[in-house]
């Protein structure tokens, strides 16, 4: 028994010397076992008993871009071999949507739409995106996986192979959905008014409250139909744009460290589909009850890493500026123009974050992980955007034309090597680095 006990005293400091010893894992990878568990490939089945199923599908999508109207259709599915039945699923996205070349769309899932408290490991909605305008499939993962190290409110993520019907649909990007269960893992609670800036989130003060009606919505306690949280932040941030003593109450009920860092990642990164960047959209806000803190929520990182923009050149993207803004948004004004002390509390945090977000090293051994997890899907995947060809090499090289805005998508690894070295030289000449 002696001997017993002394081997296991001996076993306890040796396991605490080894815990001790070794590398801190990243943060952002703690959901082993669940649906968003990154280590394994999923596998998902959309099943239909329709045969005009994808006819449907269609017709809901129009229905929700014309009157903001979401229908799901019936139907079956099967998640890494669990099935759930009467599921409800449609069509998601805007550009992803309209033109990606093919079938390959992305969906939203419900699965209580039909059958109440019906879930799966706690998960009742998710997303299936598309990946569109990234032959690596990785650039949304890659920057959802930086938000979660920074500690943000961001969705969680995994990859997993699509089945329709039985037919093999490619890989496709699990993402979470910003709902109920999003809010109480990252605030410990729902209960606060949610609103996406959508379709034109400017958060510009409107004369006509029926105006941020038209230009947000609201994604809960819809019944009590309660705006009053919205309109009074909104109005609040234009206070502080035109005096600047209303600052402390607008820093003392926005988590606005938080909303400066998500907009650091977008800017390094250049994800110029962001509301500090170029359109005003992409984010929600959340009125946390409990705490009573306003939050910015970012989502959607298929653009970022540059894929996509309307008007600049590679080296353009490259260089683009650390501090950039419209003037029209009034937040980003106010935060990046016009108040000096905001605008370098910004740039400490963008710092910081290049090391994360900027690290050659760790994004090689990303892509590594990832491309060794999809690879073989991805190689089978006959109704991607892109060849094998381009998957492979854009996690390097840059393809298409590097002076023709739009022309052309950067690579991963080259892109961040050069990004860095712009972002180092701007941060010197505003005195951020010594």
């Amino acid at each position: 028994m002696k001997f017993y006990f002394t081997n296991i005293v001996k076993t306890f400091f040796v396991c605490l010397l080894f815990s001790a010893c070794s590398p801190e894992k990243p943060q952002y990878n703690v959901f082993k076992g669940d649906l968003f568990d990154d280590t394994h490939l999923h596998e998902i089945h959309l099943n239909f008993a329709s045969d005009n199923f994808w006819d449907t599908l269609v017709l809901n999508k129009k229905l929700k871009d014309s009157l903001e109207v979401n229908t799901y259709l019936k139907g079956n599915v099967v998640i890494d071999g669990t099935e759930l039945k009467d599921v409800g699923l449609r069509f998601k996205g805007e550009s992803s949507y309209d033109f990606t070349k093919g079938q390959k769309k992305s969906f939203k899932l419900n699965l209580n739409c039909f059958t109440k408290k019906q879930n799966y490991k706690g998960i009742t909605r998710f997303n299936l995106n598309n990946n569109y305008k990234d032959p690596t499939l990785m650039r949304e993962k890659l920057s959802l996986d930086y938000m979660l190290e920074a500690g943000l409110p961001a969705p969680k993520s995994a990859y997993a192979k699509v089945y329709i019907n039985g037919e093999y649909w490619g890989v496709y990007l699990l993402v979470e959905d910003i709902g109920k269960a999003f809010l109480k893992r990252n605030f410990g609670t729902a209960k606060g008014n949610l609103f996406i800036g959508e379709p034109n989130g400017t958060l510009e003060l409107k004369e006509n409250k029926l105006d941020y009606q038209r230009n947000y919505r609201k994604k809960n306690n819809k019944k009590a139909n309660e705006w009053s949280d919205l309109e009074n932040f909104i109005a609040l941030i234009n206070k502080a744009l035109e005096d600047s003593t209303e600052l402390a109450e607008l820093d003392s009920t926005f988590a606005l460290d938080n909303c400066l860092k998500t907009w650091a990642i977008n800017n390094l990164l250049v994800n110029v589909d962001a509301y500090n960047m170029m359109y005003p959209h992409n984010y929600y806000l959340y009125f946390d009850s409990t705490t009573a803190k306003v939050n910015w929520i970012n989502y959607d990182y298929n653009y970022s890493y540059a894929a996509w923009n309307p008007k600049y050149t590679y080296s353009e993207v490259v260089n683009f500026p650390i501090t950039y803004a419209n003037s029209s948004y009034p937040l980003a004004n106010l935060c990046l123009n016009k108040n000096a002390s905001l605008q370098k509390r910004y740039l400490m945090l963008l710092s910081d974050l290049s090391d994360i977000c900027l690290n050659e090293e760790k994004l090689l051994a990303q892509i590594k992980r990832y491309q060794s997890l999809i690879k073989e899907a991805v190689y089978l995947d006959d109704k991607k955007e892109y060849s094998n060809e381009e998957f492979d090499q854009n996690c390097s090289t840059t393809g298409g034309d590097k002076n023709d805005p739009g022309a052309y998508i950067p690579g991963l690894t080259e892109f961040v090597k050069m990004r860095k070295t712009a972002v180092q030289q701007q941060l010197t000449t505003y005195k951020v680095l010594n």
